[in-house]
């Protein structure tokens, strides 16, 4: 397993599929406990393959669109059909009469919010978790009850649905699609997101690489091995 960046102490960081809820909960809790906030990050499967895992380039309060889609394009690319996303959020009581938020402070419950879509069962099956959490004095995190909503409504649910729906096969080495593959990828590295690659995937992109230069093509990519 190739893990560059902040992934490198993390022992295969993209195990099986029913373990990534587990592990973007510990990445998030991990970041909190260094005293940061959470970094959303995103695994991506094909099946029972490991595509990437990834941490998504920093983006403004309520930004998060844009960053999501970049990531999830490659995602299509690469045909993964299973993908979760982590992000930090606040809650609040729908018996509140209004968010309990102003000038003073924010009142409203910090929580981790997992949104995923499983592509390859019919049909799809797309959840949302949500747990609440709170630092202790010492900067330990507890976190909550697991709250997990099926089909739940939003962008990013729906923005992962879109993208499983549309994951498509793996571009032939030297096609116009692998050379828009690199060229996506490329263009999320620059723009700060980090990709930690699963072992087929990495060797797989590496050959990506070599044709597209080959080709004259000219970005610029972090070699996936070696």
């Amino acid at each position: 397993m190739t893990a560059p960046g902040p992934f490198s102490d993390i022992h295969d960081p993209i195990p099986r599929w029913d373990t990534q809820s587990d592990l973007l909960t510990s990445l998030a809790v991990h970041d909190l406990e260094q005293g940061g906030e959470v970094k959303p990050s995103c695994v991506a499967f094909q099946g029972e393959q490991a595509v990437f895992l990834t941490t998504l380039r920093p983006f403004t309060t309520g930004g998060h669109h844009r960053p999501v889609l970049e990531v999830l394009a490659v995602a299509a690319g690469l045909g993964a059909d299973r993908l979760m996303i982590s992000l930090a959020g606040r809650a609040w009581s729908l018996e509140d009469p209004i968010p309990p938020v102003s000038e003073d402070g924010d009142l409203r419950q910090p929580v981790l919010t997992i949104h995923s879509v499983d592509g390859s069962t019919t049909p799809p099956l797309s959840l949302n978790r949500l747990r609440a959490y709170d630092r202790t004095e010492t900067g330990e995190v507890r976190l909550g009850e697991m709250i997990c909503e099926v089909n739940a409504l939003g962008f990013i649910p729906s923005a992962l649905a879109v993208a499983a729906s549309e994951a498509t096969p793996v571009p032939v080495p030297g096609t116009d699609q692998a050379a828009a593959l690199i060229t996506q990828i490329s263009r999320c590295e620059r723009l700060g997101h980090r990709f930690a690659w699963s072992t087929d995937t990495a060797a797989y992109l590496d050959v990506l690489l070599d044709q597209f230069r080959g080709r004259g093509g000219d970005v610029e990519v972090q070699r996936c091995t070696g």
